[in-house]
């Protein structure tokens, strides 16, 4: 990823979670559905064309969730987190929604 985008997107992360802070909050849950993605992809330069996802940030990690399997190379990609996959890692993509408790949790 080009290091002025990779910094930007860092200061863009950075200043939501200053918000999330502020607010005394645990997490930011942030929705987007295809097509209407513009939130997703001011945090992480991914935003979905097909199905939901959510991007998660906790003051552990973030990651996606996604309810669709085939967006998951895209989503590496878009954001530039190489170790995006199924498996949960700093930056995850997830193939279902019901993953969320346990994203949460650890």
């Amino acid at each position: 990823m080009d290091p002025i985008l990779h910094n930007e997107l860092t200061r863009r992360r950075g200043g939501a979670w200053q918000e999330v802070e502020a607010r005394d909050a645990r997490a930011l849950i942030v929705y987007a559905t295809d097509g209407r993605g513009q939130n997703i992809r001011y945090l992480t330069n991914f935003s979905p064309i097909y199905g939901d996802a959510l991007f998660v940030m906790t003051p552990r990690r973030h990651g996606y969730l996604l309810n669709f399997d085939w967006e998951i190379p895209r989503a590496r990609e878009d954001s530039a987190h190489p170790r995006a996959h199924r498996a949960c890692s700093d930056h995850c993509c997830l193939s279902h929604f019901s993953h969320l408790p346990s994203f949460l949790s650890s």
